[in-house]
């Protein structure tokens, strides 16, 4: 992976893939981690990913966050180096934070460095997909109810109904 960094004439640190790889410039500073994962995000064909995402009122944010299957990606640094992920209070406050995100319908994938190879990636990248086209299934759910009430001759329901419906409301 370096060489390529290299090549492309980018410094990981400050994540100035950005432009070579379709990312969305960010103010903060990526680790050598997070500008890993995202590079093999992209080699194994993931969609876009907002990075430093906040997910709540409060000032935490994720990694990386794929929008569409409310996924948030976090990227576990210095586990083996007593950082902050493996001492008590930081390890307690990732784990409020984690639970905060969950109880508001994010799914949570906290990843090593060790699991950054592209066959975990890979398969990350399946499963996020899968799950990202809630969208397109509601739609797909409405017409179809839409086009049984018509063919039963069942008044129509009202417009807020319908956006409540399709946001998963109902």
């Amino acid at each position: 992976m370096k060489s390529r960094l290299k090549k492309v004439g980018s410094r990981v640190g400050n994540f100035p893939l950005a432009s070579h790889y379709g990312a969305k410039p960010c103010v903060t500073r990526a680790s050598r981690l997070e500008a890993k994962f995202w590079i093999v995000w992209k080699c194994a064909g993931g969609s876009d990913l907002e990075r430093e995402y906040r997910f709540c009122d409060r000032k935490w944010r994720a990694d990386f966050a794929h929008l569409p299957s409310r996924t948030l990606i976090e990227i576990e640094g210095g586990i083996w180096s007593g950082g902050r992920h493996s001492r008590g209070s930081g390890f307690e406050q990732d784990c409020e934070k984690y639970l905060e995100a969950a109880l508001l319908g994010w799914r949570v994938l906290r990843l090593t460095g060790k699991q950054l190879e592209l066959g975990t990636v890979e398969r990350i990248v399946a499963m996020v997909e899968r799950s990202g086209d809630t969208e397109g299934a509601m739609e797909k759910a409405w017409r179809d109810w839409h086009e049984q009430v018509d063919a039963e001759n069942i008044p129509d329901i009202s417009p807020a109904f319908r956006r409540g419906f399709l946001c998963g409301k109902f």
